[in-house]
């Protein structure tokens, strides 16, 4: 984890700029083209949407703004991102949080995401979510929406937010679903929502090529 230095940041106007709202956030919805992770997954029998949870961490992982956090005072940028998702157990209708590491393969954190939600029986793992880094995903496969509202603890929370809805058939045949993202803007502009998007579109298409990439 490092220190940034405000006064030597590149963003420093911005964020003082954004630093006098009380709700600095920007987010963005887009539909999203998961034909090949679709197909992937039912291939290989791994789970549809935790893979989708950590392909998008991953397309976040080279852009820098997705690592800045504000404590305090202080701007941080952490090493590691870290999926927190919701998900739920058979038959219920109560959400739980599982917070978990990356893997270097797709397949691998799948097999360990499903584990780890079959074992825990509260809303969330306490220890888990003191971690740094974390990446707030869900989704509402119920819904093919258009939008999306989520909440937030106050403006210093620096924490991305993901959520994509119930997939569609195109009239070409492709499989598309809406996908929400949400970040603070004191961190972070549309440009990098942009990159992301790109990033994660990109990855979706070379999964079958590639899964670990």
């Amino acid at each position: 984890m490092q220190i940034i230095d405000p006064e030597r940041w590149e963003r420093r106007e911005h964020y003082r700029m954004f630093s006098s709202q009380q709700f600095p956030y920007l987010g963005v919805t887009f539909r999203l083209d998961v034909t090949a992770l679709h197909r992937y997954c039912k291939q290989h029998g791994v789970s549809f949407y935790y893979a989708l949870c950590w392909l998008t961490v991953r397309a976040m992982e080279p852009i820098d703004n997705f690592h800045y956090r504000i404590r305090g005072d202080q701007i941080l940028r952490v090493d590691s991102l870290i999926p927190s998702f919701t998900d739920l157990h058979p038959g219920s209708e109560l959400f739980h949080i599982v917070t978990l590491p990356m893997e270097a393969e797709l397949d691998e954190f799948c097999r360990k995401a499903a584990q780890k939600s079959a074992a825990q029986s509260g809303l969330l793992d306490q220890t888990d979510e003191q971690m740094e880094g974390l990446i707030y995903l869900s989704c509402l496969p119920w819904l093919d929406f258009t939008g999306v509202l989520n909440n937030r603890e106050g403006p210093d929370d620096g924490t991305p937010q993901v959520i994509w809805g119930k997939y569609r058939r195109e009239p070409d045949g492709r499989l598309t679903l809406p996908y929400s993202i949400d970040a603070n803007h004191r961190l972070m502009d549309g440009l990098h929502l942009g990159k992301f998007a790109e990033n994660l579109q990109t990855l979706l298409e070379g999964v079958e090529q590639n899964p670990s990439h």
